[in-house]
């Protein structure tokens, strides 16, 4: 099997629902678990997000089932948290 790139993009939520955008993007891909298989035997997939919090405190969930529909299929979830960017610290 030949792996191309491909890509898949949520739009922006706020408040944030990384549940619900993990969730609307597994519905536009197959639920068949032979598919992903052979998929992910042969080239690297992963769901990559980006969260950025506006307090030092915030965070986010993913339900069992969003986690459950990820692992089943063999997708590797890749999050990068940024904090948020407080002008008082000295930097720009």
């Amino acid at each position: 099997m030949t792996c191309r790139s491909c890509f898949l993009t949520a739009d922006r939520t706020e408040p944030e629902d990384l549940d619900g955008q993990i969730k609307w993007l597994m519905a536009k891909m197959t639920d068949d678990l032979m598919v992903w298989q052979a998929l992910t035997s042969s080239c690297d997939v992963d769901m990559f997000c980006g969260a950025f919090m506006q307090s030092t405190n915030d965070g986010l969930s993913l339900s069992p089932e969003t986690m459950l529909a990820l692992g089943s299929r063999g997708i590797k979830f890749d999050l990068d948290i940024y904090g948020p960017h407080d002008v008082s610290d000295g930097d720009d």
